[in-house]
């Protein structure tokens, strides 16, 4: 009876842990180019990283910010590379509709949208 309470015992704790186990939440991946370009304060080589991961100069059909935000609109979705522009160092990255894109920068954002109109032209 003793042996029956101990094993009894033992199964639930084992069962216990293993559903707590599997019920955790896995931590998420964060790709990192290496660089926080704001960090670093390189606005240049955050505007070239964005342009380059929105399928170019020729992708852009347009952009402008507010006081943390770099709104974007691309002409092909398709060529838009997301993983790369998150690393950066910015903030975060939205898609409002499938060809706006919004970079949440922060209050050196207007130095981001220097650099890429310097680069655009």
């Amino acid at each position: 009876m003793q042996t029956t309470l101990i094993l009894l015992a033992v199964l639930v704790v084992l069962i216990a842990g293993a559903v707590f186990y599997l019920m955790r939440k896995p931590k998420a991946k964060r790709v990192s180019t290496g660089k926080n370009y704001l960090a670093e304060e390189d606005y240049t080589g955050l505007a070239q990283v964005i342009l380059e991961n929105l399928g170019g100069a020729e992708n852009i059909a347009s952009f402008d910010h507010c006081v943390s935000r770099l709104r974007l609109t691309v002409k092909d979705a398709a060529l838009v590379n997301e993983k790369p522009i998150k690393a950066t160092g910015i903030a975060g990255l939205l898609r409002p509709e499938k060809t706006k894109i919004q970079l949440i920068i922060g209050k050196k954002v207007s130095l981001v949208a220097d650099a890429l109109k310097a680069i655009v032209g």
